[in-house]
């Protein structure tokens, strides 16, 4: 699908004086419109090809870069869509060239926090991430649907500094989440809300108003000795005994003999 922007000089339009209007055309999956700009420019300091005042004209700076901002902001609004899988929206492409915005208030408002999850996971995929990170916000996703049964209807803007604290209180006291657990919890859902925040949703960010993460423990160190290592070595598993069990050891002590982590 055809979606590009580009600035054209209006030689049809008959005006007073040698000035001519400058549009901005919108190429949208085979159709064609036009947006009107503030500026005009006489035809000699106009380039057709890339677009731009060109030359000595006084205004050329101020020209280039209301065009070079339109098109920045356009081309942001497509990639929003494309990473929500949200339609483009005329009317939206008219806010952004026009500079007019619609009375009624945008959709973004209405997006659930489950609606924010599959569009991050959604990112996530299509910026070829990790598995790993993708099934973290996955299982965060859960967690949080599990805190608060409200959460399919829960829209983002909702998402704040309380709403997060008593987050961190239910991982604690009924998860029974160790700290650091808890802040790898809290670094993800930070994530997922600044990632939304520059969508432009309309989220007041409570990561940066003070919100305190958990201080982090000293991990406990796990180990055999040598003496507990040679006794598992040895120690003879049944001739009928459970298949997965045997493969679980052999895998360990691979890991032992090697040095891989066993995960």
């Amino acid at each position: 699908m055809k979606k590009t922007i580009r600035p054209i000089l209006r030689d049809d339009l008959s005006r007073k004086g040698l000035e001519k209007r400058i549009d901005l055309r919108v190429y949208l999956d085979g159709r064609q419109t036009k947006f009107a700009t503030p500026y005009s420019i006489a035809p000699a300091c106009w380039d057709k090809k890339s677009g731009r005042v060109v030359g000595n004209c006084p205004e050329k700076s101020v020209i280039n870069s209301y065009l070079n901002g339109k098109e920045t902001e356009y081309e942001r609004y497509l990639f929003q869509c494309e990473m929500l899988g949200e339609t483009v929206d005329l009317e939206r492409i008219r806010e952004i060239l026009t500079g007019k915005s619609r009375t009624a208030p945008s959709e973004k408002t209405n997006a659930t926090l489950d609606e924010i999850f599959d569009a991050y996971v959604d990112k996530l995929r299509t910026d070829n991430r990790c598995e790993r990170t993708i099934i973290g916000i996955l299982d965060l996703k859960k967690d949080m649907a599990k805190f608060s049964k409200r959460s399919k209807k829960r829209t983002i803007d909702q998402l704040d500094i309380l709403f997060i604290q008593e987050y961190k209180k239910y991982l604690r006291t009924v998860r029974r989440n160790a700290d650091n657990t808890i802040n790898t919890k809290l670094n993800r859902l930070r994530s997922v809300v600044k990632w939304a925040g520059r969508l432009g949703y309309p989220i007041d960010d409570p990561f940066g108003k003070g919100l305190k993460f958990l201080n982090r423990s000293k991990p406990r160190t796990v180990f055999l000795t040598k003496d507990e290592y040679d006794a598992f070595l040895q120690k003879a598993l049944p001739d009928k005994g459970d298949p997965a069990m045997k493969l679980t050891r052999e895998l360990f002590i691979f890991s032992c003999e090697t040095g891989l982590r066993f995960s």
